[in-house]
């Protein structure tokens, strides 16, 4: 499946979580589902959209679901359980999360909120990027195993979720 058929077909099943999708339509479409939440964040940006950064984290995290969708299809052709794909989500939606909230936090505790204040949330400044830094790790750790997953071969033959969407290619 060429690349072009794979964005296609992965933005016609956005929405679908059942099913077999092969590794070539998983890499194919891969690129171009990463690049839907980070142009949506940009897109944002460029035009000045009165949005805060909460809003633009939202509006990635809706652009991502084709890219989870395909990803969740994969697991299940590789005869993994889909569920497997939210270690990795959760973390990376948690990191960003922590990002922006230590952002508007540090923004809050240096301008206008007065020195006792910030004194205050001293600790909160400190602590926080060692979540940050966790997050991240843990992140990369389960993100660097689904990486491995979506590399595995098909199931050969149907499997519970499908017949071998290889095997159809061919036949």
């Amino acid at each position: 499946m060429r690349m072009p058929a794979a964005i296609l077909r992965c933005l016609g099943h956005s929405f679908t979580f059942s099913g077999r999708a092969s590794r070539t339509e998983y890499w194919g479409f891969l690129p171009f589902g990463l690049l839907l939440p980070v142009s949506g964040w940009l897109a944002l940006r460029h035009l000045e959209w009165p949005a805060l950064g909460t809003e633009r984290l939202a509006l990635s995290a809706l652009l991502l679901v084709p890219l989870a969708a395909v990803t969740a299809r994969r697991m299940n052709d590789a005869g993994f359980d889909a569920r497997d794909v939210g270690p990795p989500a959760t973390a990376l939606m948690l990191f960003l999360l922590e990002l922006v909230v230590y952002a508007r936090f540090l923004k809050w505790a240096t301008t206008g909120a007065g020195f006792e204040l910030f004194l205050v949330s001293m600790p909160l400044l400190l602590v926080t990027p060692l979540f940050i830094v966790t997050t991240f790790y843990f992140g990369l750790l389960s993100g660097a195993s689904l990486f491995g997953h979506m590399a595995i071969p098909s199931e050969p033959g149907p499997n519970r979720h499908g017949p071998n969407p290889t095997q159809d290619a061919v036949a």
